[in-house]
């Protein structure tokens, strides 16, 4: 074992991969006017790589302030990301690092973008087949996590959230948040870099738009290991915990998924709702407009993912289980369109059948008429 980690099957070289801009992207990936284009995406569109020869990936830029020597630990860890495979996990590609200065995370690039990029794209029209199949393959992919010796996502937002060219939900940079934290606090990396013109509060790169998805108990921890020095011990959450902060971060990108807004105002203050949000004694959570269209149950689903008390959330698979029903999710989203063709279908040949018939029928009428008014 300690050969196959000392081999670092997840390192990729600065040489072995090449950024490429959007307008590289578009003319390599055809982007027609059913995808996401990529002049609406967010941050995740101007981040593309291509690594080897042809393999598209996006990723996140940190800048290395000194040479890292990655832990036993780290290395397990970074293994088993690259290990994971699950329909609904967006492959980890590798990292790359003590190279120019930066670290480097990549992740198999999707094409449709994100679920955020399909929430605010007024273009798309999202019913409930659209609610369901996101859902639910976000479920999925958590169930997965959770079950599995990573054991939490860690960082789930709209924009962790990857749709393929199959409209396929994929979790992505999942596992790795923690580590990210503690490096950051060690001083071997720096915040991760913004490219030029991206909005702070949609982009999903900025940390403090990331910080609005973890709950509070998360955040308060996070401020007790920001005020220790360096040399002190790193105080960690347990994975029951982080656990139960997926399933928070997940009521809120299940708000937006259904209401399609955002689940603080847009024009609040980022810092202001994070004192909310790290105060126990206060709480910030989205306000339910229209209930009228959602399962009560799944309102009530929702209020439980949000609770103040981490005990109190529901776990992963009865989250599943219970929007599966009430959405009645049944097969992927691309069978369903496909279902939903082939009864169009089936109803056009109806159609056509019983206009035939009628126009037969007209046609011996008219003949019969003829017939009569003419002499014989």
């Amino acid at each position: 074992e300690n050969r196959a980690l000392a081999k670092m099957p997840w390192r990729i070289y600065r040489d072995d991969f090449r950024v490429i801009n959007e307008e590289e992207a578009r003319s390599m990936l055809s982007l027609g006017s059913t995808t996401t284009k990529l002049s609406n995406a967010t941050s995740f569109a101007k981040h593309h790589a291509v690594v080897g020869t042809n393999t598209h990936a996006s990723f996140h830029v940190y800048p290395q302030r000194r040479p890292i020597t990655f832990s036993r630990v780290d290395m397990q860890l970074l293994t088993l990301m690259k290990q994971s495979i699950h329909d609904n996990l967006n492959p980890f590609l590798g990292m790359s690092f003590n190279e120019k200065d930066e670290m480097v995370l990549l992740w198999k690039y999707c094409t449709r973008g994100t679920v955020q990029d399909i929430i605010y794209n007024k273009d798309v029209v999202l019913d409930a087949k659209f609610h369901g199949a996101f859902i639910r393959d976000i479920t999925l992919g958590l169930e997965y996590l959770h079950s599995s010796t990573i054991g939490f996502h860690g960082s789930l937002t709209p924009w962790a959230c990857l749709i393929d060219r199959n409209w396929m939900v994929k979790l992505t940079d999942f596992g790795i948040a923690d580590s990210l934290e503690r490096w950051e606090k060690q001083g071997l990396i720096a915040t991760e870099t913004l490219k030029e013109g991206e909005d702070e509060w949609k982009s999903g790169s900025l940390q403090k738009t990331s910080i609005l998805y973890q709950p509070p108990e998360a955040l308060r921890n996070r401020e007790e290991n920001r005020i220790r020095r360096a040399d002190q011990s790193w105080i960690k959450q347990s994975q029951a915990r982080r656990q139960m902060g997926d399933i928070y971060a997940f009521g809120m990108v299940m708000y937006e998924i259904l209401f399609r807004a955002l689940p603080f105002p847009s024009t609040a203050n980022i810092d202001e709702i994070l004192d909310y949000i790290r105060d126990g004694k206060r709480s910030y959570r989205p306000t339910i407009q229209d209930k009228t269209e959602i399962h009560p149950d799944l309102i009530a689903l929702l209020l439980d993912c949000w609770h103040e008390n981490p005990e109190i959330r529901p776990a992963i698979r009865r989250v599943r289980l219970n929007t599966e029903s009430y959405l009645k999710v049944k097969g992927s989203l691309v069978d369903q369109m496909m279902s939903t063709m082939e009864q169009y279908a089936n109803n056009l040949e109806k159609l056509v059948k019983e206009r035939t018939g009628m126009l037969e029928d007209a046609n011996a009428r008219a003949d019969k008429l003829l017939s009569q008014l003419l002499p014989e």
